[in-house]
């Protein structure tokens, strides 16, 4: 990686992902090991007029992380991964699902699927509650996160790495801000950004959005869902990998009710 006003190259040192535990978090874990659960995440499907929508990743612990990115490293060899320029390399992208899928990092992909500007359209309210579909999607992915920590690891602490994205990163720093502000999601610890091409564990958050994004896209039927290599991995081993998701209907329903339940407005978030 060459850097602006240096000449020659300067090779960035891949970061060890339990070094960035320490970073961020020392003295948070619960479990007094360096268990601090960390999820990696990026986003899909944000383009304007897209039909589905998604924040995709993997959660798991420091150690877990650890065993998939040394893999996952041997087997780049150096190289960047980014999924819609290695389409063509079937056998290397096997292997890589292999990796992802014989380990113990858990899926988390949440989102939407359909017609967003339908969706919203019902209550002019709901519109400034979800200004864009990405920030439903995101507050949806955190919801199965704080969930998943809750039921498997007693509210263990989560810190959040998303890959840098320029339009919507700041996006979603700020929804996390106000929500521990209001606070809501006290699983959450920690909110980052990073760049794949040093964190080699946001390189398997591109696979898994990629592949769910393509999936969704076709119809997220079985048969569309076998010509994934890491999609068709992790549904045998039985994870529910699609299964949050809203559909337009969905949503305008799921909206009424909690307007009929009294829903809490964050009327703090910055508007896109």
């Amino acid at each position: 990686m060459a850097l602006p006003g240096c000449r020659g190259r300067i090779m960035i040192r891949p970061v060890d992902i339990r070094e960035l535990v320490r970073a961020l978090l020392p003295h948070t874990s619960r479990h007094r090991i360096i268990a601090l659960l960390q999820a990696f995440f990026d986003e899909t499907g944000i383009h304007a007029g897209s039909p589905v929508t998604f924040v995709a990743g993997f959660i798991g612990t420091a150690d877990q992380w650890y065993d998939v990115c040394i893999q996952w490293g041997a087997e780049m060899k150096g190289e960047m991964f980014h999924y819609k320029n290695m389409r063509m390399q079937g056998e290397r992208l096997n292997r890589l699902a292999i990796i992802l899928a014989s380990s113990k990092l858990q899926v988390i992909a949440a989102g939407f699927c359909g017609d967003w500007n339908r969706a919203i359209s019902h209550n002019p309210d709901w519109k400034n509650r979800f200004p864009s579909c990405y920030q439903f999607a995101f507050e949806f992915c955190v919801d199965q996160m704080e969930q998943w920590t809750n039921a498997g690891w007693k509210n263990e602490p989560i810190a959040l790495t998303f890959s840098r994205q320029n339009d919507y990163a700041k996006r979603a720093e700020e929804i996390w801000r106000t929500f521990r502000g209001n606070g809501f999601w006290k699983n959450m610890a920690s909110f980052a950004y990073g760049d794949p091409e040093i964190i080699l564990a946001l390189q398997t958050a591109d696979m898994i959005a990629y592949e769910t994004f393509q999936c969704m896209k076709a119809g997220n039927t079985e048969e569309v869902c076998q010509k994934w290599p890491l999609v068709k991995r992790l549904l045998a081993r039985g994870e529910p990998l699609l299964g949050n998701y809203m559909t337009t209907e969905n949503f305008i329903k799921n909206m009424e009710e909690m307007d009929n339940k009294g829903r809490i407005y964050l009327n703090t978030i910055p508007k896109s």
